[in-house]
């Protein structure tokens, strides 16, 4: 989870937070709460927020052909 809180990690590696997302979304629900508990990640309000979980679950849907 450090390259989601680390500073300048989405500006030295901007897919390096989406790739961090995807891994702690292995569990959806947890990455909504992890996001929650951390109100200060770099750049990303409420609506980030959402769109990120939107994003994985996404993602991960079509990973698993749901």
């Amino acid at each position: 989870m450090e390259l989601l809180s680390g500073a300048g990690a989405s500006r030295a590696d901007p897919d390096a937070r989406i790739r961090a997302t995807c891994a702690v979304a292995m569990v959806p629900a947890g990455l909504d709460a992890w996001l929650r508990e951390h109100p200060d990640v770099e750049g990303v309000d409420e609506d980030g927020r959402r769109l990120i979980v939107d994003c994985v679950l996404a993602v991960l849907d079509g990973a698993t052909g749901a």
